[in-house]
Parts: C-alpha cells; structure tokens; sequence
C-alpha cells in the first residue's frame, strides 16, 4: 500500500521526471504487475528512471542500462536485451527461472 500512495503522490506532483528505486520490492508479482500496469498508463510521456534489481519489472522500460560494477554493460529494450542473449538474458532467465519451477509464470 505504501508504494502505491508513493507513486501516486510522485505523480500528482506533476514534475517533469521521476525517480522511482525499487519501487514495488515488498510486492508480490500480480500486485506489482498491476502497479505497473498503473504507472505506464499515468505517467502522461514523462521521463521516468526505474532502478530495480528484479528484470521482469523491466519489460514496460522503454531503455534498459544494465549496470555491473558502476559502468553501463548492456543497453536496449528488454526485447532486445533478450536478443543479445548477453548478461541481462542470463540474468533474467536466472530469475524466471524461480517463478517457473514454482509454477507461478510459464
């Protein structure tokens, strides 16, 4: 509940860009999904930096930095990301992965 009054606060604020850092980390995976849902659709084309450790939030990101050591490894969609089969894939099948043998996601 915290992070949806949160966001909803950032946004009724009206600022030109937001920052959001892990914005959902106490959220399970259908109410974070749901809040992103939320987001995309209320952010009305402002710039938007999304800090998060779980890669599956990332999928509405329309540029992805993926960072290791304080420099910038990887860049692009998350479509395109996957693509590479680079870090991110790894990363992101690592942690699918997790949800599939849990029957959660296919």
């Amino acid at each position: 509940m915290a992070a949806r009054i949160s966001l909803a606060r950032a946004i009724y604020r009206n600022r030109g860009v937001l920052i959001l850092d892990e914005p959902t980390a106490a959220m399970d995976p259908i109410a974070e999904e749901k809040l992103y849902k939320q987001y995309a659709e209320s952010k009305n084309g402002r710039t938007s930096i999304f800090i998060s450790h779980r890669l599956i939030s990332t999928r509405f990101c329309g540029s992805i930095l993926l960072m290791k050591d304080g420099r910038i490894i990887e860049s692009g969609s998350h479509d395109e990301l996957l693509e590479l089969k680079g870090e991110y894939y790894n990363l992101f099948e690592l942690q699918a992965s997790k949800y599939r043998e849990k029957g959660e996601i296919d």
